[in-house]
């Protein structure tokens, strides 16, 4: 303890709680028992602060620097702010691996700091919002994954049609 309790099918940080003490964690667990959720360690280092990287067809595209002055959430849809985040090689690398390693074409990973400048990975959205990362960054997130996806489909027909000529 402090231990996060988030529900499994939540977005924008909508069912996640934080249980400081052991009287907390039971009074939680009695109001989510019939919903399905997951603990998670609290990182300390990280409350009211987070980083959200976008990949695209396996390249970290950008970041987000998510904080939030009264929340240990710092999700922009309950009111926290945003800002652009120069990525670091190390950084891009390790969220590539993660879309990789998850065979994710699109994602946004979101990434806990720790001490000592360790990262954690808190989760990894498949379907990520993105209109407060566009607005953050000037990222233009649909127009990048829009082009990703008409360039995948145009390979594979490529690559279709030249096994049919065989």
């Amino acid at each position: 303890l402090p231990t996060v309790v988030k529900e499994c099918y939540g977005s924008m940080g909508k069912g996640v709680r934080l249980a400081r003490d052991r009287g907390e964690l039971i009074g939680i667990m009695e109001e989510v028992k019939c919903v399905p959720h997951l603990f998670q360690e609290f990182i300390s280092g990280s409350s009211g602060r987070d980083l959200r990287v976008v990949v695209i067809g396996g390249k970290a595209v950008g970041a987000m620097l998510r904080r939030s002055e009264s929340d240990f959430r710092s999700n922009v849809g309950l009111g926290g702010s945003g800002a652009a985040f120069e990525l670091d090689p190390k950084t891009a690398a390790y969220a590539e691996r993660i879309a990789a390693v998850l065979d994710l074409d699109y994602c946004g990973i979101d990434l806990l700091f720790a001490d000592e400048g360790e990262m954690f990975v808190c989760e990894v959205n498949s379907n990520a919002f993105f209109e407060a990362f566009e607005s953050c960054t000037g990222i233009d997130v649909a127009r990048m994954y829009a082009e990703h996806v008409v360039d995948e489909v145009v390979q594979i027909n490529r690559d279709k049609a030249s096994r049919t000529r065989l």
